[in-house]
């Protein structure tokens, strides 16, 4: 949004009630629904994965990032790196396809269709949320108390007890009926976000009704990590659960992505992507250990680089980075019979523009759409490595199936990565989108571990365990004789070769049968019987022995080599584990509110036992510092790999500054942040200090708990024949505490409480440090402010004076549109409000505040209630001052009598962002604001209703037509006293010269104010300066009666104000007419003022005040020497409602004068009384001179004193 340039004045009127808080809302879910979504849905970008360097934005309905951004968010969808602005996707969303009974298909679809929601009345809620809001995301990590998952024998992964694991998905749901909530799931990663939803929602059909649900209910979870090498990809999972009581046949599951990739600052940044499909074999460490050869299907998209010379290439907004999605794991089938016969896409294709679907544009129905994720002549295999040709607006879709079938209450688990890389690579350096792939494989594909601590399971590739759980019945395991468990026993099994003459089992040798077992293959196939058991003690025998049918008919586990890998299943390792990363610990986290409100609003809501995920952190803001105090939860962390080890080291505290909000990002960027410092609970030998500096010792225990412990520190290993308890307390927030000094009130800081932890090598030489990535999302952000004081004495405003711009300004954004601000000082310690007025006395906004220790108010956004998305007015140019005093108010403190305070604070140039509804929405939108305030005391005491009247010197403002009917010469000099300090004077001469005919005035008019001081945002106190501010007005006006009845009148004005060393200019026309009756005196008059060019100040252009005056006046009483005449007229500005005034003038001899009258519709003025004198200044009395008084009501205002002296001759 551009800005323009504000000539306005503001003043401002502070009054204080009773002390009291005012409750903010703690992530309040966005409000009632708007165009027919449900306030469920998570639109507001609050939950993105932020901890790696890819910036991933999760819903609670299936769409990855969100395709309502900017209309509910500027959060950007997937971010790269975190505070660039640069975006790699739109949106992207799930899609399910099946067949019915009748062989028609139907698919749901998360994107663009949201066809997928939240469970809008959920039932076993065990959260404490009303019940429309439930079925939200959860985040959570890998180590916290509730998510131990099946990873080692170190630890139970049945967190209640119960011989269930992980029965209890993170949902805010009793799943399980235990009445516990969420006790009792898996926790993966660093970061894990969690959330289901389904297809069967009544509000659905209602959005969609062509919608057919498949019924079925998707489980997601998605995992981020700070390590190098796993922070440029998020893993998903989407679990889909058939819960529609019948088969579904013929199951897809697809990807639809549009990744939109650039810079948002640049408009039509997305229009020049380019797509395309990687289809690769790479080669990478395994779970095993060994080595594996693995194919990589990815779609991914990139933006393509700008070509000046070709004006079709160059859209701007380039960005490096690659953008993909890959599918990690799914269940799978050689034959092909009941899955796909590899992990990987089966269909893939990217389209662009608006054609319709068989031209190859996007599906528009559930036919077309599961054609699209079924076609075989979209399969990689047909249609290889494509790109696209040239930069356009692409999405594509990526689909793998069938699934033969998905039972009743069945389900079907699909693994995912949203994976970035600098470049499509692979690279020796790495870092490219396949490199990183690679990763992302790796991390999913984990390890083997020893979950049953049993070395004699888990050897020469048994990996697998059967049991029968029926008792009296039994099943036979049986080895075809096609499989490569039996074939790989066979001495030529590279010789077994496809149509194409390609090994069937490349990288498997051929089997000696000739040698023993343990002297080939590494001795990998040698099965131990018992514990040292060898081929020669008769302990041990070769794997190609269990090749006969095995019957199971016990629960105890028989393991057998399913998956016909020997390398799975080695070294008493039995169990896989996916989704295994070396995992910083998670940091302390501060829920934030936009810096708007104080932590103790919402600290009432933290439960140390219940919430220590969300909110573990609070940040104070103060003045001229910024407290942080978190607990130790991170410390209850322990690493389950390692025999439950206790991995914390210490804290580093980061500090980001100098933010400006950058377009479309929703962090700081990384460059932003510093160091701190570094605590650790043994500080011997590095840099760091005692950690027990940072301890409050008076925070009280939150809970107590014994931790099963495996770790033997002298091997540095897991040991698995004995144990031992320690016991883990936490302490509530404020347990540590930080206070950083070294800050400005009123700029924007990011605080990242980073957690040390270690992971043991097999020495202390060989040990790993791991820290996360200092991170923080928009929303935390945090303003240092200023304290509030007893009294109303030293409130002012920073910057003053403001010239467009300050060193805190932020790039507008649609809930803020402004950017900008300035923030008032030093506020009294009650509760009170803020009324800002134009110096014309327009009502521009109202701010509440609470008078709390931090006290400073911003105005330019909305401090209190950080609402977005309402049209308001941008800050400009502007000195303000602030003067008052005080009267006793009705009312009591907690401490002392409550005082009602007037604080005025005047600004010349206005500087704020309107939101309240209640306000015109043009106030204080244009210059020239003193050209509306009225001229003579005469006129002020009669209400202002003067463009009838208009019989001296003053008419060359109010109505030039009215010098037309002045008979000779006359002269005015008009001083007003206004608020704040601010004076106002005018002054006209109009006269006549013989050969021109009809009358000339001339006029000039000054708003000035003494000298005050200059306040920066790095020297709010005063930089010892001082400067001046005001406005001048000079004017030249011509009228003639052109009837005995009629004349008409214009004025040609030149306006300039002047800011310290900044000035603006502008010229403006008035145009007056004025009809008398003839009965009673009466009179029409008619006028429009300000009609001309826009002032031009510091570049920029603001339109001037115009108005339409249309009134009357009449002698209602004439007696003797007595007169009553009275006035009435309709005001209509362009930058405000209409207003009516009134008034009356009592004559006694034509010397005395009584005035009145009253204003209507106006914010600050009512009431308006004066008196005049009129006496002779000659004999003849052939020259009068007038001295009138005024006095002005302008209410929280106070007064406002008028004298004129008019002299006729």
């Amino acid at each position: 949004m551009c800005r323009r340039t504000v000539l306005t004045s503001a003043v401002v009127a502070l009054w204080a009630g009773v002390c009291a808080f005012h409750q903010l809302p703690q992530n309040e879910i966005d409000g009632p629904s708007r165009d027919g979504i449900h306030r469920l849905f998570r639109l507001d970008g609050k939950f993105v994965h932020n901890v790696g360097r890819l910036q991933l934005q999760i819903t609670n309905f299936g769409e990855t990032g969100n395709q309502s951004n900017p209309s509910r968010t500027t959060v950007p969808s997937a971010e790269w790196p975190a505070g660039s602005g640069n975006d790699y996707l739109y949106a992207a969303g799930l899609w399910v396809g099946a067949l019915d009974a009748s062989g028609i298909p139907h698919v749901t679809t998360a994107t663009y269709e949201r066809e997928f929601s939240p469970d809008i009345a959920p039932v076993n809620v065990c959260v404490p949320l009303p019940i429309d809001q439930v079925a939200d995301v959860r985040e959570s990590y890998e180590g916290i108390p509730g998510g131990n998952r099946i990873i080692s024998a170190s630890v139970n992964p049945d967190d209640d007890g119960d011989g269930r694991v992980d029965e209890d998905f993170l949902n805010g749901l009793d799943d399980d009926g235990d009445g516990l909530c969420d006790e009792d799931y898996a926790a993966i990663g660093q970061q894990m976000f969690a959330s289901e939803y389904n297809d069967y929602q009544p509000t659905t059909r209602q959005l969609l009704p062509e919608h057919v649900p498949l019924g079925i209910k998707v489980q997601q979870t998605s995992y981020a990590w700070a390590t190098p090498g796993q922070n440029d990809f998020v893993g998903m999972d989407y679990k889909i659960i058939n819960v529609s009581g019948r088969a579904l046949r013929n199951v897809f599951v697809a990807i639809f992505a549009d990744m939109d990739i650039g810079n948002r600052s640049i408009r039509g940044y997305f229009t020049d992507d380019e797509a395309g499909l990687v289809d690769t074999t790479v080669q990478y460490v395994g779970s095993t250990g060994e080595f594996v050869h693995r194919r990589i299907q990815m779609g991914y998209m990139w933006d393509n680089p700008d070509d000046p010379s070709r004006v079709q290439d160059a859209k701007g907004g380039d960005v490096p980075g690659y953008f993909g999605c890959m599918f990690l794991n799914h269940t799978t089938d050689p034959s092909g019979a009941t899955a796909p016969r590899h992990v990987g896409i089966t269909s893939f294709k990217f389209f662009s523009g608006s054609a319709p679907f068989p031209a190859g544009g996007d599906p528009e129905n559930d036919a077309q759409r599961y054609l699209l994720m079924s076609d075989p002549q979209l399969n990689p295999d047909v249609i290889g490595q494509i790109i696209s040709g040239r930069p356009l607006d692409y999405r594509f879709i990526m689909a793998t199936g069938p699934f033969r079938s998905i039972l009743p209450d069945s389900s079907l688990t699909i693994s995912v990565a949203w994976v970035m890389g600098l470049g499509r690579g692979p690279s020796q350096s790495g870092g490219t989108l396949i490199d990183n792939a690679v990763s992302a494989q790796q991390v999913f594909d984990g390890l083997y571990t020893d979950l049953d601590g049993n070395a004699l399971t888990g050897t020469c590739g048994k990996e697998t365990c059967l049991r029968n759980t029926e008792i009296g019945s039994r099943f036979t395991y049986i080895i075809p004789e096609s499989s490569l468990c039996r074939l790989r026993f066979h001495g030529n099994i590279s010789s077994i070769v496809d149509a194409n003459n390609n090994p069937l089992y490349p990288g498997i040798p051929d089997w000696d049968v000739n040698t023993p077992c343990n002297l080939q293959q590494d001795g990998k196939y040698v099965c131990q019987d018992v514990l040292g058991g060898t081929l020669q003690n008769n302990g041990a025998h070769c794997a190609n022995q269990d090749t006969l049918p095995l019957p199971i008919v016990s629960a105890d586990c028989k393991y057998v080599d399913f998956d016909c890998d020997v390398n799975t299943g080695q070294g008493g390792r039995e169990h896989l584990v996916n989704w295994v990363a070396a995992a910083p610990l998670p940091a302390p986290f501060y829920a934030g509110q936009d810096g708007h409100g104080e932590v103790s609003d919402f600290q009432h809501l933290y439960n140390s036992r219940d919430d220590s995920t969300r909110i573990s952190a609070w940040f104070f803001p103060g003045d001229h510092k910024v407290t942080l105090k978190w607990s130790n939860f991170a410390e209850q962390v322990r690493d389950a790999q390692r025999g439950n080890l206790k991995e914390f080291l210490g804290y580093r505290i980061f500090r980001a500054a100098g933010w400006n909000r950058p377009l479309g990002t929703n962090a700081p960027a990384r460059n932003l942040w510093s160091l701190l410092g570094e605590w650790r609970v043994n500080p011997k030998g590095t840099p760091a200090h005692p950690l027990s500096d940072l301890i409050d010792p008076s925070i009280p225990i939150i809970n107590i708990s014994p931790t099963l412990v495996r770790w033997d520190p002298n091997r540095r290993a897991v040991r698995n024949d004995s144990s031992y308890t320690e016991i883990d307390t936490l302490f509530a927030v404020g347990r540590y505490s930080f206070v950083d000094t070294h800050v400005l009130n009123g700029f924007p800081y990011f605080y990242s409480i980073v957690p040390i932890s270690v992971v043991p090598g097999d020495s202390a030489g060989s040990d790993v440090v791991l820290q996360g990535n200092p991170s923080a999302s928009n929303a935390q952000v945090v303003y240092p402010r200023g304290d509030s004081r007893n009294d109303q004495k030293e409130v002012f405003v920073v910057p003053n004076p403001y010239k467009g711009g300050a060193e805190w300004d932020l790039v507008p954004r649609e809930e803020d549109p402004s950017g900008t601000k300035v923030t008032f000082m030093n506020l009294p310690r009650t509760k009170g409000t803020i009324h800002i007025y134009t110096i014309a006395g327009d009502l521009v906004k109202n701010i509440e505040f609470d008078g709390r220790p931090a006290a400073d108010v911003q105005y330019g956004k909305d401090p209190v209630t950080g609402g977005k998305g309402q049209e308001g007015r941008q800050i400009h140019h502007h000195p303000m001052r602030t003067a008052g005093g005080s009267q006793p108010f009705q009312g009591e403190s907690r401490r002392h009598s409550v005082m009602r305070t007037l604080i005025v604070a005047v600004c010349l140039l206005l500087p704020l962002t309107a939101e309240g509804a209640q306000i015109f929405e043009k106030v204080g939108t244009l210059g020239g604001q003193s050209l509306k305030i009225g001229v003579g005391a005469r006129a002020a005491a009669m209400g202002d209703a003067y463009v009838a009247l208009a019989d001296d010197a003053t008419a060359v403002y109010w109505n030039p037509a009215g010098i037309a009917r002045l008979s000779g010469q006359s002269v005015t000099l008009n001083h007003t006293s206004w608020p704040a300090e601010i004076l106002f004077d005018q002054a006209a001469y109009v006269f006549n010269i013989k050969w021109i005919p009809g009358m000339l005035g001339v006029n000039v008019r000054a708003l000035t104010m003494s000298r005050d001081i200059v306040r920066t945002t790095y020297l709010p106190d005063g930089t010892g300066d001082t400067f001046d501010a005001g406005e001048w007005a000079y004017g030249i006006s011509y009228a003639r009666s052109l009837t005995d009845k009629f004349s008409a009148g214009i004025s040609a004005n030149y306006v300039q104000t002047g800011l310290a060393d900044v000035k603006g200019k502008s010229t403006t026309f008035d145009f007056g007419t004025l009809y008398d009756i003839g009965l009673l005196g009466a009179k029409i008059g008619m006028s429009i003022q300000n009609v001309g060019s826009d002032m031009t100040f510091l570049n920029e252009k603001v339109k001037m005040p115009t108005f339409f005056r249309v009134g009357g006046s009449v002698n209602l009483l004439q007696r003797g020497d007595s007169r009553v005449l009275t006035v009435a007229e309709f005001t209509h500005p362009s930058d405000n409602s209409e207003k009516v005034n009134w008034g009356a003038e009592y004559a006694f001899h034509d010397y005395l004068f009584l005035r009145g009258g009253y204003k209507f519709n106006y914010d600050t003025e009512g009431m308006t009384a004066g008196l005049g004198v009129k006496f002779p200044l000659t004999l003849s009395k052939a020259s009068v001179a007038r001295l009138d008084y005024a006095y002005q009501d302008l209410k929280l205002l106070t007064a406002a004193h008028r004298v004129s002296v008019n002299v006729s001759f």
